[in-house]
């Protein structure tokens, strides 16, 4: 049985740099560890700084870094919707790293799900369909629905709380952050445990030597 002791949230878009750094440097180390989603639950939305308005066809999106940004925040809400969750999050590990890299969506897609068994084709016809339309749509209510709102990308939540303190800790290292946080823990945080800092012993202080004033007196 799983018990996620922490939700975390990821607020971001598909051709953020800071987004791709926090995926290549702290989500795609930390899925490394098989069950870290024993640990703890990861939501990704891809949205982060776009705007959306009602079209005569669906939604329009507009989008921080253009089009292209567009098309790929609809093709990830795609994986996201499509796959499993741990399949999803390394699916879109790998497409932004290639993204990161100069490549295209549909250049490093095709790869990037085949090592999952899965056909590219799935996620791109999803996402020129009415229904990844209606997927990115969802995401963008989520995103508009944030208390406080996001001021940048990625924007990061716990449990449902904006928190900048875990925000930090989460983009610094996602793995360290879940196994300082639940209480599931896998054999990858061993060494992450063993390095915690150690509390300082402290010598308790004695009083009996102090004459009481006599209406405190037994």
């Amino acid at each position: 049985m799983c018990i996620r002791d922490r939700t975390i949230d990821v607020y971001y878009e598909s051709l953020c740099l800071g987004c791709q750094m926090f995926i290549a440097d702290s989500l795609t180390p930390a899925l490394n560890a098989s069950r870290l989603l024993d640990m703890v639950n990861i939501n990704l939305y891809p949205f982060g700084n776009a705007k959306e308005s009602q079209g005569d066809q669906g939604w329009n999106f507009s989008c921080q870094h253009g089009p292209y940004e567009c098309y790929g925040n609809v093709l990830e809400t795609c994986i996201l919707n499509l796959a499993s969750k741990r399949t999803a999050l390394l699916i879109i590990a790998c497409l932004e790293k290639g993204v990161k890299e100069g490549q295209g969506f549909d250049d490093t897609g095709p790869g990037c799900a085949s090592s999952h068994g899965i056909d590219y084709a799935l996620f791109k016809d999803c996402a020129l369909s009415d229904k990844g339309n209606q997927y990115e749509h969802i995401i963008a209510q989520r995103t508009n629905a944030l208390n406080p709102p996001h001021s940048y990308v990625p924007w990061i939540v716990v449990n449902g709380v904006y928190n900048p303190q875990y925000e930090e800790e989460v983009k610094e290292d996602l793995l360290k952050f879940a196994c300082k946080h639940s209480s599931v823990l896998i054999p990858e945080c061993t060494p992450i445990v063993k390095n915690y800092p150690k509390a300082k012993t402290v010598n308790p202080v004695s009083y009996t030597h102090l004459t009481l004033p006599t209406i405190y007196s037994v």
